[in-house]
């Protein structure tokens, strides 16, 4: 299975970035640019939970793994992170 652009990922204005290597040096590259018909806040919104995917899917690798507190918590950040509220 092709794997994800590694994270973890940044959204800024419309644009959705991750770091990369390239040409041997590491830098940020834009991965994906997001548009929406419904406007800036949607658009804001579907960047934010873009953004917190690969943080997603690791707490949630971790929670399977191992269901200690320190991984719940995580999941909690991310989920944050993703829907634009504080932890």
């Amino acid at each position: 299975m092709t794997q994800p652009t590694p994270g973890d990922w940044e959204y800024s204005e419309g644009r959705l970035q991750a770091w990369q290597e390239v040409k041997g040096l590491p830098r940020k590259v834009p991965i994906a640019r997001l548009a929406s018909l419904e406007g800036e806040a949607e658009m804001d919104a579907n960047g934010r939970l873009l953004a917190a995917a690969p943080g997603l899917l690791r707490a949630a690798e971790e929670l399977l793994e191992d269901d200690g507190g320190a991984q719940w918590r995580e999941l909690f950040r991310e989920v944050a992170k993703a829907t634009g509220e504080q932890p």
